[in-house]
């Protein structure tokens, strides 16, 4: 199966090229592990025995065997690594000097095909196996049996399910017009508001980024069982929220790049900037509805809504500086430190109850002083 032509081929196509174009990202991601996990020294080393060195180096390593939120935090680092390989494979099969593909690897059973790209992403996944294999004998050593096993399980998993996805890929017409069709096949007859228009793109060219986004939120928002506890446990709530708005800036950068893509004539219609900045309070209300569902059941409703606010009114500030006159993306990440310095040392001083009132008084103003001006486009 390894040694199969239909294998050489795809491993020299798409292995190949991967590594090449993510080798910084896989320098930084496991590289920093590695070097974590084996050269670190610990500081006032000499009251250490060699035993205990070793203990310190295996820390991380130990921590993901016994905690069951270190060990998710690591299985979403291994899918946001697989997304990132569907992307560049889907996205190099669309390329028309891999077009011969779809003629040649339809040439072989399905069953075939499935074996060859499932090879391909257990090559792929090399760097994520390499650190469950050093998972596995330290569980063996220090007796933790079950997180080992589950890992190699999970990697198994998310193989498999890649190689489903790939040979779907290459046996279907491309996804972009089967998607289309589908979207319009239940959507077409319902009314759109203007504020909904973003979703529909979402579901159309952002799936995977909104995926990656919910995740992250999600996961910091498991966080909040383990830190309510009374002025404590809100001041942890807020900080948790505050990351939780910083997960979505992306997403929001990408609201205004659709607009001025798609929505350039929309500046034309008869909206006063009063409906224009309600359609963006309802678009993140909504796109925060998750969240806010999850806050209910941490905390009172006063509570959640006040926090709800906090984490809204973030977004809702930075969409509304999107508009100054000639700002870029680097210009944009710029603000967002800034911002998240600033209200993080507020949360700090436990004065993030007022924050919600005042972002949405001052994205109002930037809003309505910038929004008809020339040149904020970020095209």
């Amino acid at each position: 199966m390894i040694r199969s032509p239909l294998t050489n081929i795809l491993l020299k196509i798409f292995v190949n090229g991967f590594y090449r174009v993510h080798a910084g990202f896989l320098t930084l991601l496991f590289g920093t592990v590695i070097c974590y996990c084996f050269f670190i020294i610990p500081l006032n080393q000499t009251h250490l025995s060699p035993q205990d060195r070793i203990l310190e180096n295996l820390i991380f390593t130990l921590t993901l065997l016994s905690s069951p939120l270190v060990m998710a935090l690591v299985f979403l680092i291994w899918l946001f690594y697989t997304f990132k390989s569907w992307q560049y494979i889907a996205r190099q099969l669309r390329a028309e000097s891999h077009q011969f593909l779809f003629y040649s690897v339809t040439a072989f059973s399905k069953a075939r095909q499935f074996q060859s790209w499932f090879v391909i992403q257990l090559v792929i996944l090399l760097p994520a196996i390499g650190y469950a294999l050093m998972t596995i004998t330290v569980g063996l050593i220090f007796e933790y049996y079950w997180v080992p096993v589950i890992a190699v399980i999970y990697l198994i998993a998310l193989a498999l399910l890649s190689a489903w996805i790939y040979v779907r890929l290459t046996n279907e017409l491309p996804k972009e017009v089967k998607g289309h069709t589908l979207l319009l096949r239940f959507t077409g007859s319902w009314k759109k508001p203007f504020f909904s228009l973003f979703f529909y793109h979402i579901a159309d060219r952002l799936k995977i980024m909104y995926s990656v986004t919910k995740t992250l939120s999600l996961l910091m928002l498991v966080c909040l069982s383990y830190f309510f506890n009374d002025v404590t446990g809100l001041r942890s709530a807020a900080i948790i929220m505050l990351i939780v708005s910083m997960t979505h800036v992306m997403l929001v950068y990408q609201s205004q790049v659709f607009e001025d893509t798609f929505l350039s004539f929309a500046r034309n219609f008869a909206y006063s900037r009063i409906r224009l900045y309600i359609n963006f309070i309802i678009l993140y209300s909504l796109l925060l509805l998750p969240e806010g569902i999850i806050l209910l059941t941490y905390f009172p409703p006063f509570v959640a809504a006040g926090l709800f606010l906090f984490t809204l009114s973030i977004l809702v500030l930075c969409r509304c500086l999107l508009y100054r006159p000639g700002i870029t993306l680097r210009d944009y990440l710029w603000w967002i430190t800034i911002l998240f310095t600033g209200y993080f040392i507020l949360v700090l001083f436990n004065q993030w109850s007022w924050l919600g009132f005042f972002n949405l008084l001052i994205s109002y103003f930037v809003f309505h002083r910038n929004y008809y001006e020339t040149g904020n486009s970020m095209l």
